[in-house]
């Protein structure tokens, strides 16, 4: 299972994001997103965790401060279910 984590400061790097995860969860696989043209960290990220207990753990993160700022940590959707979300109808619509 993937989640988001944003909000993480810009200094903090992969190796960072997974040392600070794996205090509370077994990491898979962390992927930082950059400025394609600086390399600079967007300040978020999505953490893949062994399985949904682990990730389970990680979501608890949600809130917690981490050099002066406030971690958001959320389930990451894949692409194909934003897309299904899409085409969905809501109970608002005829």
């Amino acid at each position: 299972m993937t989640v988001y984590v944003g909000n993480i400061h810009y200094t903090l790097d992969e190796l960072g994001i997974k040392a600070m995860f794996s205090q509370v969860a077994i990491v898979k696989h962390v992927t930082l997103i950059k400025e394609k043209k600086t390399g600079r960290s967007k300040g978020y990220a999505f953490v893949k965790f062994i399985d949904e207990a682990n990730a389970a753990k990680a979501l608890e993160m949600n809130g917690q401060e981490i050099n002066k700022r406030r971690l958001i940590v959320m389930s990451a959707h894949t692409r194909s279910e934003k897309h299904e979300q899409k085409g969905k109808k809501t109970s608002t619509e005829s």
